[in-house]
């Protein structure tokens, strides 16, 4: 009873043409469970779409959706955008304090330093294990540095000097340089494509993986709310968030309006460069995708099998992104 009630409720106001916005929709869910909302709604939806089909204009006379004004020549796609190493070169951020953290351990430790090759392997190893515990928090890198040479002190013997470890420990936060951010800029051609896909009427998002103080700080080093007026910041990407992000789009830009004239249904693409974190779970949420190989760090993936079962239709490889404008026509 209270799921119906919820629903009528729900589409009454969609049929009185009142101000629509996915917040609205929310403050209506109350304690409802956001998967049978999510359910029922595309039940109700699906049925609303084939009693309306043959009569658009009774869809959309005076209707409202969320800020826009409907127009006919709206959105054909959407686009969710990857940060790191897809719109940004972000991996050589760590190199740089890399190399200084092994001179100045080669510096003050002297002939008992370690070999270069050595610092590295150990360091990587260090990084990987904590980047179990602590994720992509702005803490993991320099504390990973702190932790290299907390074991090499133990290896050679000598005592652990806090003095330097707090000099390491701002060492791997150069890692995080607002000023570097805006000196590189975006991947080349990045700027185009934007352009290019904001001029179709498309809709871009920004889902980015990491900690929240570093990716603001190169969001707002890059200027990215000129393209992207929906930015999201997520510890890890998943199945289930690519699903909620599908859904509460088909709510927010005319999803309707589109089925109702006849035209296919609004394509939603996953744009990035990891196949584990960017491409795998938004295939798995029945998305499109679009494949730019970068594969960094030691985290390599072997997706050759899952690029097979996701099937050509659904997704794009491209070596480089200026491919998405070259062949905007094939998606």
């Amino acid at each position: 009873m209270l799921k119906r009630c919820f629903i009528l409720f729900l589409f009454r106001d969609i049929f009185e043409a009142k101000f629509f916005h996915i917040a609205y929709v929310r403050s209506l869910c109350g304690e409802i469970n956001i998967d049978l909302f999510e359910i029922t709604c595309y039940l109700e939806i699906l049925g609303f779409l084939k009693k309306h089909a043959n009569n658009p204009t009774s869809l959309r006379s005076g209707m409202r959706m969320g800020p826009y004004e409907y127009k006919e020549d709206k959105m054909k796609k959407i686009f969710i955008f990857d940060l790191d190493d897809t719109l940004y070169w972000n991996v050589h951020d760590y190199c740089y304090p890399m190399l200084e953290f092994e001179k100045f351990i080669l510096d003050i430790l002297g002939h008992k330093a370690p070999h270069i090759s050595v610092m590295r392997k150990l360091e990587g190893e260090i990084d990987r294990g904590r980047v179990k515990e602590f994720g992509y928090s702005i803490d993991r890198f320099p504390g990973s540095l702190v932790e290299t040479y907390r074991t090499i002190c133990s290896r050679i013997d000598i005592p652990f000097d806090k003095r330097i470890a707090k000099k390491i420990w701002q060492i791997g936060m150069k890692a995080f340089d607002s000023d570097i951010y805006k000196r590189k800029g975006l991947i080349k051609d990045a700027e185009e494509v934007l352009n290019f896909l904001k001029e179709q009427g498309d809709k871009l998002i920004l889902l980015t993986k990491g900690d929240q103080y570093v990716q603001k700080l190169k969001i707002n080093a890059l200027n990215l709310k000129r393209w992207f007026p929906d930015i999201f910041i997520v510890p890890s990407k998943t199945e289930a968030l690519f699903r909620k992000i599908k859904f509460e789009c088909s709510l927010l830009e005319n999803y309707w309006f589109w089925q109702a004239k006849g035209w296919k249904e609004i394509e939603i693409y996953g744009v990035g460069n990891s196949f584990q974190s960017d491409i795998k779970p938004a295939l798995e949420a029945s998305l499109s995708c679009i494949y730019i190989p970068c594969e960094t760090w030691e985290f390599k993936e072997e997706p050759e099998k899952a690029l097979k079962e996701a099937g050509k239709n659904k997704l794009f490889i491209f070596q480089e992104i200026i491919e998405i404008k070259e062949r905007y026509k094939e998606l």
